[in-house]
């Protein structure tokens, strides 16, 4: 009976564990679908500031 037990405890060990490599294959795979998403925009934003600056200094000078 005490043997039962602690395999069950194992067992629910073990499938915590998939879990929880599940749940990270899951995290890493919205980080790079999020990624894929915010690189364009961070792309424009950063194109946009170095023609700005540009211009800014066209105008100063």
């Amino acid at each position: 009976m005490i043997y039962m037990s602690s395999d069950k405890n194992v067992r629910k060990k073990e499938n915590d564990h998939e879990k929880f490599d599940i749940d990270k294959q899951d995290f890493w795979l919205l980080v790079k679908s999020a990624y894929k998403v915010i690189l364009p925009f961070v792309f424009l934003i950063i194109v946009i500031y170095f023609l700005f600056t540009l211009f800014l200094t066209e105008v100063v000078l």
